[in-house]
């Protein structure tokens, strides 16, 4: 396992320890804290190191186009975090401000020093432009969600914490679709688990616009999925972002995969 004795000890970065609480509210049905509260707490800790900072980070470069002050977010979730462990989070800041940066985050569990996820959050490239999503012939399912005042950051971007939970939501709502029934694998001590998500920004969000979310899923390795989600604007069909979600189906009680038949996984993959 990887410990807070791996900690980067560079003359190009400042540090910034931030700790929080996992609460009750903050886990999921499997017992799990959520995805999204994961970029609620990473958030935290990025604005509490930030205000210390004195740059300004984020004017000038185009994020006001976005959902996102970022143009790319990756993150990987190394072991489990739940309630009431209390979380460690190391924020690494470049020395000043260039055109092209990136903010890392670290995650530990403070019991064992455990490090428990890390996260990316790059600039925004302004060369990047949306890829087609690509979405004919191919298997998608498609939810609309009303984005709420209370998702609005001060900066007037959605939260990233709420833009995982749009995902979250309509990934879950998926698989009910496909015909996994979610509560009677949870009663089996099996659940979907996500170790690792990229997401891109195409373009702006903003309250009170409709979103629809489309998800389709693709065969990984190892019988594991690969959730793609788009998130479109339905007011001119605008793509505003990516996500790429990879995951599997763990036995919570075993710790082992989960294995999908053939017949189970082409409800995720083929037209009907």
């Amino acid at each position: 396992m990887e410990t807070l004795e791996i900690l980067r000890e560079t003359s190009n970065l400042r540090t910034h320890v931030f700790d929080v609480q996992v609460r009750r509210v903050d886990l999921d049905a499997n017992g799990h804290v959520n995805n999204g509260t994961y970029q609620s707490y990473f958030e935290e800790a990025r604005i509490a190191a930030i205000s210390e900072s004195d740059e300004d980070w984020f004017s000038g470069n185009n994020s006001e186009k976005l959902p996102s002050p970022f143009g790319s977010v990756s993150l990987e979730y190394k072991a489990e975090l739940r309630h009431p462990n209390s979380a460690r989070i190391v924020t690494f800041l470049p020395q000043s401000k260039t055109a092209k940066f990136e903010i890392v985050q670290e995650m530990y569990r403070q019991s064992d020093n455990v490090l428990v996820a890390v996260a990316r959050f790059r600039s925004v490239d302004p060369e990047k432009k949306s890829r087609s999503p690509g979405y004919e012939a191919i298997k998608y399912f498609d939810h609309s969600i009303d984005i709420r005042w209370t998702d609005m950051s001060p900066e007037n971007h959605p939260f990233l914490s709420a833009l995982q939970y749009y995902f979250d939501d309509a990934r879950i709502k998926s698989f009910w679709k496909v015909g996994i029934d979610l509560n009677k694998m949870n009663k089996d001590g099996i659940g979907p688990v996500i170790y690792k998500a990229t997401i891109e920004y195409f373009d702006s969000l903003h309250f009170p616009e409709t979103i629809s979310v489309r998800t389709r899923f693709e065969r990984g390795e190892k019988n594991r999925l690969v959730i793609v989600q788009d998130i479109f604007r339905e007011n001119g069909n605008v793509h505003v972002c990516r996500g790429n979600f990879y995951g599997l189906f763990m036995n919570l009680h075993s710790k082992r995969p989960y294995r999908f038949s053939e017949e189970e996984f082409n409800k995720f993959l083929l037209n009907e």
